[in-house]
């Protein structure tokens, strides 16, 4: 260590000339090796308290969330694209293509009308799901339409669902998924003159009596394609003070459907009702076939659908 005052002579770059009152001691400095990520941030890499210098700084490789974008991406077409690695991005599309949703001729559409709108018919595709929260009725809203069918939320105050899907254009209904509210009174003609060859309903529930018949007449009325149908879960209770008459009409629900291979009413409890004249048809020629396959939940519901329509052969109670 050299003391202050203690070097006599004079020290320049090229040599040191005088005497030294005593011996220079050298401490060599404490030094530590540090590591580092590169970050989108300025760092300062210092050593700790107990060291007088860095050694040696081993930089790592840029990590893969910190590439610096580069390059342009050019895009023309709707859909999902990863942009991580560009600069920039051109978007030079039309929004929507119509011809997702539309249809663009009048194919077999008739004449129109009121009750044939051709609007329904240019429909492929709607977007799902659809908000009914404002809505009390659904009457006709799918009404000869044959484009995808959304499904419909918020269902609370809707009480009326007749001619919903009449005349529709679809070869498959599934709406099972659907949630209904408790407070409906009238599906008639719900499904009438459908071209499709099934329909899946939802579950519906225990009918909360509302001071009106809870009608399901015509429900699949002339529906000559159709040849399967899977009915709702559904009770419909006998009101205080009611008799059984009256609750429900299920009258002329499957008129006409010459097609019907099989019907499941096995959650469906009708037999609180004396509505149900021509429920089946009359005969093979004006509704289903004697051997259609009608499966119930019980004995009680076999005996009832036998003794009330006994040109049916195929009743069977659903194993569960």
């Amino acid at each position: 260590m050299i003391g202050k005052e203690e070097i006599k002579g004079v020290i320049t770059t090229q040599e040191l000339k005088g005497e030294l009152g005593k011996t220079i001691e050298i401490i060599p400095p404490k030094t530590q090796e540090k590591s580092c990520i590169p970050t989108t941030q300025a760092q300062e890499i210092t050593p700790d308290e107990t060291y007088t210098g860095l050694s040696k700084v081993n930089v790592g490789a840029i990590p893969e969330e910190y590439v610096i974008p580069s390059g342009t991406e050019e895009i023309t077409t709707n859909g999902t694209y990863n942009i991580k690695t560009k600069e920039y991005v051109n978007v030079n599309t039309s929004g929507i293509d119509p011809a997702e949703y539309f249809y663009n001729s009048f194919e077999n559409a008739g004449s129109g009308g009121q009750y044939n709108p051709l609007w329904a018919k240019l429909v492929k595709d709607i977007p799902s799901p659809i908000d009914a929260s404002d809505l009390s009725s659904l009457s006709y809203v799918f009404y000869l339409y044959s484009g995808k069918i959304p499904k419909i939320e918020n269902m609370e105050n809707i009480h009326y669902f007749n001619s919903m899907f009449q005349r529709n254009m679809n070869e498959e209904i599934e709406i099972s998924d659907w949630e209904f509210n408790n407070n409906w009174v009238d599906m008639s003609n719900g499904f009438a003159m459908c071209l499709c060859k099934k329909i899946s309903l939802p579950c519906l529930g225990q009918f909360n009596f509302m001071g009106m018949v809870s009608n399901f007449t015509y429900m699949f009325y002339a529906s000559y394609s159709l040849k399967e149908v899977n009915l709702p879960n559904l009770t419909i209770p006998i009101p205080s003070g009611w008799s059984t008459n009256g609750t429900c009409d299920i009258s002329r629900m499957f008129q006409y459907c010459y097609a019907m291979e099989k019907i499941d009413m096995s959650s469906f409890d009708f037999t609180a009702t004396t509505y149900y004249t021509d429920t089946f048809g009359a005969d093979a020629n004006s509704g289903i076939p004697d051997n259609c396959l009608i499966l119930v939940k019980d004995q009680t519901q076999k005996d009832w659908v036998e003794s009330h329509f006994s040109r049916l052969t195929n009743v069977q109670i659903k194993e569960v």
